[in-house]
């Protein structure tokens, strides 16, 4: 009973290790296709032309996203990664307009 226990509070070093690869891998796909990403927010708010494929790049940002958190809520659970990736982004879009505003907004929050 302890050793279960013990897994459950202190996560292994692998999941950490899969996390941060994982982190790696789709802040780098996101880093690359920023642009397409800012693009398509950018339509949704009528500040610019539809770009082509737009449902793929939808359900490429989205599907990134998903993976993510699933990956995240399984060390820290759905409410500390509810409290530090969600609520974050959507309390830094609700002060600032500009993409720029919103991750200066954020420098706050450590």
């Amino acid at each position: 009973m302890l050793l279960n226990f013990q897994f459950i509070l202190v996560p292994l070093l692998a999941s950490f290790v899969r996390l941060a690869i994982v982190f790696v891998i789709i802040g780098g796909f996101h880093l690359i296709f920023r642009k397409k990403f800012t693009q398509l927010s950018d339509f949704y708010l009528g500040h610019s032309l539809p770009i082509k494929q737009q449902k793929l790049w939808d359900f490429l940002f989205y599907s990134s996203f998903g993976i993510i958190i699933i990956e995240s809520v399984k060390i820290a659970g759905v409410l500390t990664v509810f409290a530090f990736l969600i609520l974050p982004a959507s309390i830094s879009a609700l002060f600032s307009t500009t993409m720029a505003g919103r991750i200066w907004s954020l420098q706050g929050t450590r």
